[in-house]
């Protein structure tokens, strides 16, 4: 299953949710340095993406994007996110009220592209397959793309 940023949110077995989480720990372990090379790599690939942060407005390089601490402050709020978002699965009222007020914050403060969304969630997912090297199956995968697309979906709905 790719990705997805439109449609019904996708439910998870136990078996997918113990997928993630385990695949998520390694991940999250080092989330400062992970989330800085998740959201420049995010940037790098897409710099008209920039637009939408005008804190990041004068980072036109790799270098400067790394050395930027509001850079690494806000990359740190995505991966909390995404970890909010993986230990609320179980609680799926939770979930889906603290990522609508995230979509409402950035529809409608930030006017924020939502396809963005979906792009991001795709680098996250490469970052997650490298932290995870040779123990990434079929199934993880798989399972980390209805959570992201469940997040994508669930980032859309003040749009």
């Amino acid at each position: 299953m790719p990705i997805e940023d439109s449609g019904s949110k996708p439910d998870f077995s136990d078996d997918e949710k113990k997928a993630i989480k385990d695949s998520w720990s390694g991940v999250y372990s080092e989330y400062e340095s992970t989330s800085s090379e998740i959201l420049i790599k995010f940037f790098v690939d897409n710099p008209s993406a920039q637009d939408f942060f005008p804190k990041f407005k004068d980072l036109d390089s790799e270098e400067k994007l790394k050395g930027s601490t509001a850079v690494r402050w806000h990359a740190e709020r995505i991966i909390n996110a995404v970890n909010d978002a993986i230990w609320l699965l179980d609680e799926p009222e939770k979930n889906a009220k603290k990522l609508k007020e995230l979509s409402e914050k950035h529809a409608v403060q930030l006017n924020v592209d939502a396809k963005f969304f979906k792009v991001l969630a795709e680098v996250i997912l490469d970052k997650v397959a490298e932290k995870n090297d040779g123990s990434f199956s079929d199934s993880a995968r798989s399972a980390w793309e209805k959570l992201l697309t469940y997040i994508c979906i669930s980032l859309k709905v003040a749009y």
